[in-house]
Parts: C-alpha cells; structure tokens; sequence
C-alpha cells in the first residue's frame, strides 16, 4: 500500500454544473501542508474531496493510500478532521469526545491539557456546547480534535474565532504534532505561526494550483529578493516617487501596503524611516501576496 499522504490525479471536482476544482494534480508525502487561496479559490471543495464527502465529477484521488470516497465508509480511523464551524455538535464537547472515543483512542490528559494551554477551565467542557461563545467553541473543539490518535488531521480554517493569543497557542500544538511525525493539512486566511509549522505550501485560485512545492524550495525560488512595506498614509506620495526614481520594481497590493520586487535597492530611498511602518521579507504571506499577484496579472 502506498505510504503518501495525498495523491491526486487530474481531478475536477464541483457542485452540480458549478465547476470548482478543474485539473487538479498534488503529491503530498509527509509533514504540513498550508492551504491557501482568495474566497471561492477552491480550499473547502479540496477538503470535501479528500474527505470523501464530495465525488469528483473525474480523476482520482487518494489519501493515506486508499480511495479518497472510501473515508466515508472505513477510513476515518487513521484521519480526524475538523471543520471551520463546529456546529453540529450536541450537548457539550465532553459528550463529543466520549462518543468518539467508542471508535478512536483519545488521549485525555492531552485533551485537557490542551483546554489548559487555551486557559479554559476544565469545567467548559461540560457546558452546553450552544452556550459558550464562538471562542470559547472553537478552542474546545480543537483540544478535541487535535487529542484523538490519528496520522492525518485535516483542519479547515482552524483559526476562525480566535483570538492572537489563542492562535499562538493552536501553533505551539500543531507544532507539538509535527514532531510527532503526525501529517497536517490546513487551510487559512490568517498567517501567523504558518511560516514557523508549513513544511509544504498550496496556493489554489479560481479552482487551479498555481503554485505547490517545498516551503524551502518555493523561497529559495520566489522569495530572493521580495518584501512587503507597509508605507504610512501620509507619506505614500513620497514613497511612490522615491521608489520610481530608483528604478525599483513594485506592486501596490492595498491602499499602504506595497510588493517590492527589489529589495537590495529599498536602501537607497531617502529617509526610510520616516517613510514607513514595517518592511517584511521572506515569508509565506508575502509568498501569497507575489504569486496571486502575478496569478491575477496572467489572466
């Protein structure tokens, strides 16, 4: 049997005559796969599929060596996921877990652990689970998820009603699961502790691939000389004619915000500091922002 995570092949995939994923290949091996793409690009559609709650309309696919329809039946017991509003459960997250752990091993001490790790008190796992806050859900349901025995955790925007410090805390556990040798699949609107957990990175837009690989791969490749300035409204004019004048190549991605393509050349703009807020260099956000750039450039 084979021992890749993810493999697909040539597969379009869709809702009725709405077509969303059109043609796609991926092998994932192992490690943490970051998911990303603009809304409507295809990630939860890329979800469904490996899940097997969705039947491409071609191709195929295959997740931990099986038939990715085969989930449905008898394959959820070496894959755990999580989706991006937990409202289906009933009762509390305790009623949940206990249920689950009648056909999956738990872990328990991790499950509170984790609540702790979030700063919840254990108590909140016997609350009703339509009580609590959309927060306060969210962190219980992934202490759940993420304490169930499993190879494969597929996570669908995970990061939904946390907070920053609850977002640096589910980093710090998917980091904890990576060493593990444990295997992630994750999509996300939100960058923070990505660069520091993503072993591999998928940018999908209007339903195709434009950009799979390594994330050490992709950097070396795209990233070389690329950063994001944040410039301060006031001084943008400036910033514009500073850059121009040196023959410096840029994008302009939102009002303040600007893709330089030359960073060695930034050095040279007169008063600097006084020009902008932050520069950011080599990172999976300014990876996203440059290849969807160019993405939209080539349509």
């Amino acid at each position: 049997m084979s021992t890749e995570i993810i493999k697909l092949e040539n597969i379009t995939a869709g809702y009725g005559k709405n077509v969303v994923l059109r043609n796609v290949n991926l092998l994932f091996e192992q490690g943490s796969l970051i998911v990303l793409g603009p809304n409507g690009a295809g990630k939860t559609t890329f979800i469904n599929v490996l899940l097997g709650f969705l039947k491409p309309l071609s191709g195929k696919c295959f997740v931990l060596g099986r038939k990715c329809e085969e989930n449905l039946i008898n394959g959820f017991n070496d894959l755990v996921s999580a989706t991006e509003k937990p409202n289906i459960i009933r009762g509390s997250i305790l009623d949940f877990l206990e249920y689950i752990s009648m056909y999956r091993n738990c872990d328990w001490d991790e499950f509170y652990d984790n609540i702790e790790r979030f700063n919840l008190k254990p108590a909140f796992a016997k609350r009703k689970f339509k009580d609590l806050s959309a927060g306060e859900r969210m962190k219980l349901y992934l202490s759940a998820i993420l304490s169930i025995e499993s190879k494969l955790y597929i996570l669908d925007e995970p990061n939904s009603n946390l907070d920053v410090e609850s977002r640096r805390v589910l980093g710090n556990i998917l980091l904890d699961k990576l060493k593990e040798n444990k295997n992630l699949i994750l999509t996300t609107h939100i960058y923070e502790y990505i660069n520091e957990i993503a072993t591999h990175v998928m940018i999908l837009n209007r339903g195709e691939i434009v950009l799979y690989g390594r994330v050490e791969d992709i950097m070396r490749k795209y990233m070389e000389d690329t950063c994001m300035i944040t410039v301060k409204p006031s001084s943008i004019n400036k910033f514009i004619s500073e850059i121009t004048n040196l023959g410096i190549k840029y994008k302009r991605l939102e009002n303040n915000l600007f893709l330089i393509h030359d960073c060695s050349k930034i050095k040279g703009i007169k008063d600097l500091d006084d020009l902008v807020i932050s520069i950011n260099f080599a990172s999976i956000e300014v990876l996203y922002k440059t290849i969807l750039g160019m993405s939209h450039e080539s349509k």
